[in-house]
């Protein structure tokens, strides 16, 4: 399998370079095109984006070894089941919402208050899709978790799976409302905001657990995928109130630059 993955995405990245080098007239790994500064910029932007992503990467096999060593080996599917299924689901909603990155960055490579108003609409629009369809989607999965994972497996469902399932649903969502601010502050370059959204994800999961296993000494599968709930929705809450921040920010200055503007032309009157 290692090997079938590799090679399909040597074969992605052949056929890209192929199709970019047929767009745009370029010489690939020529001692012309290396710039210092723009390779600085890019090992700036992806080593942060690859920290948030190493960060979130760890979370789960955490919560699996904690499930493992506390509440059975047995349980550890149950976990990864509602895990892996709420973020297919969630993966349904955010899939077009990526292309709002090279947009975003194509808007906001001059900030003007034209371009916030743009930005604004981009997001109210994908706020619009996850209400819309999101919502519904959740809901009914939500209502017949119990009856679909019946179908799933038959007599051999473990009782607790449609619980652990919901809750787990329940932090997708709230991983999902972010979406939209979290593709609009990368596509700006604040990527370091994303970087500390995964890092409220991923201690506020591991603080609470660890508190658990001191207090109580015990834990089951609901508590955990619980905690991760709480984590996703701090996390979302953060990106979301950063992305109304640094947008009314933008905005306030380019009021402020446009006001001395007019005020300058009218004395130079």
């Amino acid at each position: 399998m290692v090997i079938s993955i590799s090679v399909s995405y040597l074969f992605i990245q052949i056929v890209s370079v192929i199709y970019v080098r047929k767009m745009i007239p370029i010489r690939i790994l020529h001692i012309s095109n290396l710039n210092v500064q723009c390779g600085y910029c890019l090992l700036s932007f992806g080593g942060t984006v690859m920290g948030g992503s190493v960060l979130s990467m760890f979370l789960s096999p955490f919560n699996k070894l904690i499930i493992a060593r506390y509440a059975g080996v047995s349980s550890v599917p149950i976990y990864e089941i509602a895990y892996n299924g709420s973020r297919q689901i969630r993966a349904l909603f955010e899939s077009p919402l990526k292309a709002l990155i090279p947009e975003i960055s194509r808007i906001g490579f001059d900030m003007t208050l034209q371009a916030k108003q743009k930005i604004s609409q981009i997001n109210t629009r994908a706020m619009k899709l996850i209400l819309f369809f999101g919502v519904p989607t959740y809901s009914l999965i939500a209502v017949f978790t119990p009856f679909l994972l019946k179908i799933w497996f038959g007599t051999q469902l473990n009782e607790s799976l449609p619980v652990v399932f919901r809750i787990m649903l329940i932090g997708s969502f709230f991983s999902l409302i972010c979406v939209p601010a979290y593709y609009t502050l990368m596509g700006l370059g604040k990527v370091k905001y994303c970087f500390v959204s995964y890092l409220i994800l991923c201690l506020t999961n591991v603080l609470i657990i660890s508190g658990a296993i001191i207090l109580c000494d015990t834990l089951n599968v609901p508590l955990v995928v619980s905690v991760v709930a709480i984590a996703m929705g701090l996390s979302a809450i953060y990106l979301i109130a950063q992305y109304s921040t640094i947008v009314a920010g933008i905005t306030s200055k380019r009021v402020l630059i446009e006001n001395g503007k007019t005020m300058h032309d009218k004395n130079s009157i």
